[in-house]
């Protein structure tokens, strides 16, 4: 087991630990859990892609920041055909499964915002569920493409490596 795949278990299981009435504590941390999967997921495989020499890869890992990749993450989903959009200069297209990990990604960083931060929101198990499954979905689909070129690209847009214009 990685430690994306250890926070995605225990979102699940902290969304479903109370059966009756779930704690905001317990959904909250869930929400938490589930992003910071997604982020694990993805800057380790992304420092894989980008070094061959294992060593580094924790090191380049740590480079990743939530902001940088969120906006790299909303740069992708934002690409259209015949645009003439930065990242649209280095990919032919999007494959869809980027684009569903990359607007997962970008809508757990937000949920888990108010999660973390705004108490005044109350998150309710169905809610959270929901999202857990679509944080689910996006593991599953950044395992299909992570050694894309398109996946490349977004990383290398997440590190700054690529910038826009």
């Amino acid at each position: 087991m990685t430690l994306a795949s250890d926070l995605l278990e225990q979102a699940w299981h902290l969304a479903r630990l109370e059966p009756n009435e779930p704690r905001q504590a317990s959904l909250r941390r869930a929400v938490s859990a589930a992003y910071y999967s997604l982020f694990h997921l993805i800057t380790r495989d992304g420092a894989a892609r980008v070094s061959t020499i294992e060593r580094l890869r924790p090191t380049i890992a740590r480079a990743f920041e939530h902001a940088e990749l969120a906006k790299a993450a909303r740069g992708i989903t934002n690409i259209r055909p015949g645009q003439d959009h930065w990242l649209a200069a280095h990919i032919d297209s999007v494959p869809p499964d980027l684009a569903m990990c990359c607007e997962t990604f970008a809508a757990l960083q937000e949920r888990r915002h108010v999660a973390d931060y705004d108490a005044s929101t109350s998150l309710t198990r169905g809610d959270v569920l929901t999202l857990l499954q679509r944080a689910s979905g996006a593991h599953s689909a950044w395992n299909r493409v992570s050694k894309s070129d398109a996946a490349l690209v977004f990383v290398l847009a997440a590190l700054k490596i690529l910038r826009s214009r």
